[in-house]
């Protein structure tokens, strides 16, 4: 994740960066993201135990606010489950898991058995220019590949 700190006009979470992996457990060194805005710094990796996936997500997301600096998305977190049952999911968030602003949504709907997380589309809010709010990254949509 990209998130910009404190800032006069807040824009927290800007992109949503996913490393891609083999059912081996080797990491193929393969990236994918969708839009972004330029603002914040990366965060360090959050990666799945080994021989596990991405399967679902949960958005933090704070509403939009006309009267004061409204935010968009803070921070996302997922759950990893192997690839071929779904007995047992483990959440994965990279610290603290939450931003400073708004709620975590409700789960996503999970990967079925034998797919995972294999790509995204993002809501990317351009930027307002000088005296306007920008939000950056206000919505995410994770696709499942077998």
């Amino acid at each position: 994740m990209k998130i910009e700190g404190p800032h006069t006009d807040r824009s927290e979470l800007n992109v949503i960066e996913i490393i891609c992996g083999s059912r081996g457990s080797d990491r193929c060194g393969d990236t994918a993201s969708s839009g972004q805005q330029v603002w914040g710094n990366w965060t360090g990796e959050a990666l799945c135990p080994a021989k596990t996936f991405l399967t679902s997500f949960s958005l933090q997301v704070e509403k939009y606010n006309a009267t004061k600096d409204s935010t968009g998305a803070n921070y996302v977190r997922f759950r990893c489950r192997s690839f071929k049952d779904n007995l047992f999911d483990f959440d994965l968030s990279f610290p603290p898991g939450y931003g400073k602003y708004g709620a975590y949504g409700e789960w996503s709907d999970a990967c079925p058995v034998n797919s995972a997380i294999c790509g995204l589309k993002t809501k990317i809010q351009a930027a307002q220019g000088a005296g306007f709010d920008d939000t950056a990254l206000n919505d995410v949509k994770f696709f499942c590949c077998e």
